[in-house]
């Protein structure tokens, strides 16, 4: 399942070459669990604990451990 563009929080995207570059670099898997599909990109360190919306800061992950991490700090 590719992803087409995630929104950021100025506005603007990232596109789907970026999420398969981050899934290519992260083994295709759940950053936390290694399950597939990987449909979301998570913020290893949320933006409202001053994380950067940078590409060093995203994680590919499943939906369910995305939403299980919240808007904490990583969960490794």
């Amino acid at each position: 399942m590719a992803m087409s563009r995630c929104r950021r929080s100025n506005g603007s995207h990232l596109h789907s070459h970026t999420s398969d570059d981050l899934r290519q670099q992260y083994g295709q898997g759940c950053y936390y669990c290694g399950q597939t599909p990987c449909e979301h990109l998570d913020h290893y360190i949320p933006l409202s604990a001053g994380g950067a919306h940078t590409l060093d800061d995203l994680r590919p992950t499943c939906a369910a451990c995305n939403m299980a991490k919240g808007s904490t700090a990583s969960r490794q």
